[in-house]
């Protein structure tokens, strides 16, 4: 498959880095406005209907299947729970710039704790 670049993916690519580079900055100046869990349950209450709009444009249905419940219920603790709960009170005793880094390389510690506490595999790409 040849892939062509247009310009429509350069302004996506621009658009999410600027989006993506401003997140770590904008958590550090909400939670020295907020406490944390305030900002970060402000940002849920945004963000949810923002994806729930997302989901109604593209007609990508809202309903779980009864029998992905449970590992829902495992990522959503893990993901949404903890992991935010814990980022939002770091960052503001990190500088932005580590609290990015950590950010960054989740997906690399949650792959690996992945593998070892759940089995998880690992695939090439």
């Amino acid at each position: 498959m040849n892939a062509v670049f247009t310009r429509q993916h350069l302004f996506l690519l621009v658009a999410l880095t600027l989006t993506w580079g401003n997140n770590w900055p904008m958590l550090k100046i909400g939670v020295t406005h907020y406490p944390p869990l305030t900002f970060r349950l402000l940002s849920m209450l945004i963000g949810l209907p923002l994806l729930a709009l997302v989901l109604v444009v593209r007609r990508i249905p809202f309903r779980v299947p009864r029998n992905e419940w449970r590992e829902l219920l495992v990522l959503a603790f893990f993901n949404m729970l903890m992991w935010h709960a814990l980022i939002i009170f770091a960052v503001k005793d990190l500088s932005s710039g580590r609290a990015g880094i950590i950010g960054y390389t989740m997906p690399v510690f949650s792959a690996v704790f992945g593998y070892f506490w759940f089995g998880t595999r690992l695939h090439r790409l």
